[in-house]
């Protein structure tokens, strides 16, 4: 009896160890798989790669809607002068004009730190913890005359370039801007069937179907 009790020992002694690094192992190895599940669920990070790819081409398609269309003048004055070669403007035009602008971006400058001045003291009127209406609405028509003033400026500046242009120069005018305006609806349009297939080919791309697949 006592020996097969003690033969009984030997084989625990002999077996657990290797049960013990069994049952670890597989332990090790269920709590890898999930992890390899999360990784595997590469399936997720291949669709946000996908997606984040769609993105990018349609930022590359906006860039290039922003290259292709024809800049604007900030101003009108700058306008005229842009078309200075198809105008023919003689240099005493050209000097006049770049004058004018001269005199305007130095007055709308003036100007719009006035108007920057009144519409910070109109929204600060308008968080007050008790709201004095009166002064509001004082605030407000400051606001608008600040910025009436200041288009005003421009309107001016724009009207006496204008005058400047001989009859002949108004109408190429005219029609050098209907070009441009033709220029810029047309690339807009390009890029807008541009962007719309680059969306549907990100779309199929990234259908779940095809990931899965």
């Amino acid at each position: 009896m006592c020996k097969k009790f003690v033969i009984a020992a030997v084989v625990c002694l002999l077996f657990v160890p290797m049960l013990f690094s069994d049952m670890t192992s597989l332990s090790g190895d269920s709590f890898g798989m999930p992890g390899q599940g999360m990784g595997g669920g590469g399936g997720m990070g291949m669709q946000g790669q996908g997606m984040g790819g769609g993105h990018k081409a349609h930022s590359g398609d906006s860039n290039q809607e922003k290259k292709n269309v024809p800049a604007l003048p900030t101003d009108n004055v700058s306008d005229i002068l842009s078309f200075q070669d198809k105008l023919n403007l003689t240099s005493q035009q050209v000097i006049s004009i770049n004058l004018i602008a001269a005199d305007t971006q130095q007055e709308l400058t003036q100007k719009s730190s006035i108007v920057k001045d009144c519409k910070r003291e109109y929204d600060k009127s308008l968080f007050q913890n008790t709201p004095d209406f009166a002064y509001i609405h004082s605030m407000l028509n400051k606001l608008i005359e600040a910025q009436t003033n200041a288009f005003e400026v421009s309107v001016s500046a724009y009207e006496k370039a204008y005058a400047l242009l001989t009859e002949t120069q108004k109408a190429n005018l005219s029609f050098f801007r209907a070009l441009r305006q033709q220029e810029i609806e047309k690339e807009a349009e390009s890029a807008s069937t541009d962007t719309k297939q680059a969306a549907s080919t990100s779309t199929i791309t990234n259908s779940p179907a095809l990931i899965k697949q």
